[in-house]
């Protein structure tokens, strides 16, 4: 029952603050490198650095899960991995039209080609967990640096760290003008204050929604009780009916297409990346995690190419 109260909580709150202010990953990246238009973008950067500053105030509370991926780096550096599924996860958001989030609070606003590629993104996670369980070995298997994250790989400890850089990036976001503070502000601290509700529901991460597929899964089949990231997606979804349009929307059958489509890939992709583009930049990043970093760069990369063809 914790699990499912803190999940809808967090997933409600981050679902009205995404949709409220039309944060999606993949339109930031495509209005910020092909439109010229940073303000999604900027709010995303801004999100990451309010963690950095909020985070170890979290970590000197005692948050437990927080504390143990700080300690650890966050996700792990598998460069093979992180690159090949972070360039399919990309692609995938393209396609589909809205990041991980992004899909859910738009079909929660009544998108149907959104619920679709939520859909997709369900089937892609399985299918690839299934049927790629050599590739994913293969790829996790593949050589990996010891560092995991930037403060292990300068031999500090991350609270300094994330002090000193969590500043430094808001005061050069901040003189570069004042678009998409409040959003970010906003992002960042229901991002931050998500590892203290997963803390309290006994989960192990902040907000990330790779796995959701397959536990759920696991869970029907053994009779036990769902995830805490599912909870935590039909909040953002919930959240999107609140503060969304709410008017259906139906597809052409080219978009809806489009969209499944997408949204197997960033499930496959995600799954391979050991991470989607809210578990690793919205929460991997402000752990100042290599991995997350590396992913997150392909993910930009693999949308802005396909972004480009679609055009």
């Amino acid at each position: 029952m914790n699990a499912a109260l803190y999940g809808l909580a967090t997933g409600l709150a981050t679902g009205i603050v995404m949709t409220r202010w039309g944060l999606c990953f993949n339109r930031g990246v495509r209005q910020a490198l092909l439109e010229r238009r940073p303000r999604v973008l900027h709010a995303f950067a801004i999100a990451v650095g309010v963690q950095l500053l909020l985070l170890p105030l979290l970590i000197a509370a005692g948050v437990t899960p927080l504390e143990r991926q700080a300690a650890l780096g966050g996700i792990p550096l598998v460069p093979a991995a992180e690159l090949a599924g972070g360039l399919v996860f990309g692609a995938g958001m393209a396609l589909a039209g809205g990041c991980v989030t992004g899909i859910l609070w738009k079909a929660g606003e009544g998108q149907v080609a959104l619920a679709l590629a939520v859909l997709g993104f369900a089937a892609g996670e399985i299918a690839i967990r299934d049927r790629g369980r050599g590739l994913i070995d293969s790829l996790a298997d593949a050589s990996r640096p010891d560092a995991r994250g930037l403060p292990d790989l300068i031999g500090a400890g991350y609270t300094p760290v994330a002090l000193v850089l969590g500043a430094a990036l808001l005061a050069w976001l901040l003189r570069r003008g004042l678009r998409g503070i409040v959003p970010g502000v906003a992002l960042g601290v229901v991002a931050a204050l998500a590892w203290v509700t997963a803390d309290a529901a006994g989960h192990g991460y902040g907000l990330g929604f790779v796995g959701t597929a397959d536990g759920t899964r696991s869970a029907i089949e053994n009779g036990s009780a769902a995830p805490y990231t599912l909870w935590l997606a039909l909040g953002v979804a919930a959240g999107g009916a609140v503060a969304g349009a709410r008017k259906l929307a139906m597809p052409s059958a080219t978009r809806a297409a489009r969209a499944l489509a997408g949204g197997i890939l960033m499930g496959a992709g995600g799954t391979l990346a050991l991470g989607c583009n809210i578990g690793h930049g919205l929460t991997g990043l402000p752990l100042l995690s290599l991995g997350s970093l590396l992913a997150i760069t392909a993910m930009v990369a693999g949308a802005v190419a396909v972004a480009r063809l679609l055009r």
